[in-house]
């Protein structure tokens, strides 16, 4: 019998960050040596493992991956950076770009999605 966890495709869902919800018990999967190694997202354990690469199965992420290596360009600040994975362990989906910044992903804040050229132009109501 084939354990189902090598066949798994597992989706990339951002990097390891101290302060998790404590009252969240879904798991992730980190990749520790070359195996994805589960964790509950509260475990205590999980920071020892801050800015590692954080993966969920493939069919239990909530929100596409369509978005990562856009380029990320506000109307009023220009280019903000390229979409390096997609936060959604809050009630508010947000985007991590490259250097760590998170943006929230709000139908109000998105003028466009250039799918061709890998732009998504957002309209923020704040400044970095």
């Amino acid at each position: 019998m084939t354990d189902p966890l090598l066949t798994a495709q597992f989706t990339p869902c951002g990097k390891v960050k101290k302060n998790r919800d404590k009252h969240d018990d879904s798991f992730i999967f980190v990749l520790i040596d070359g195996i994805y190694v589960p964790f509950r997202v509260n475990s205590p354990k999980l920071n020892d493992y801050v800015g590692y690469d954080q993966f969920v199965l493939a069919d239990e992420q909530e929100q596409p991956d369509e978005f990562i290596g856009f380029t990320v360009i506000d109307t009023e600040q220009g280019l903000l950076g390229t979409v390096a994975a997609l936060d959604t362990s809050t009630a508010n989906t947000l985007v991590e770009l490259d250097d760590g910044r998170l943006l929230p992903l709000h139908e109000n804040f998105v003028e466009s999605v250039d799918d061709e050229a890998r732009i998504l132009t957002l309209t923020l109501p704040f400044r970095l």
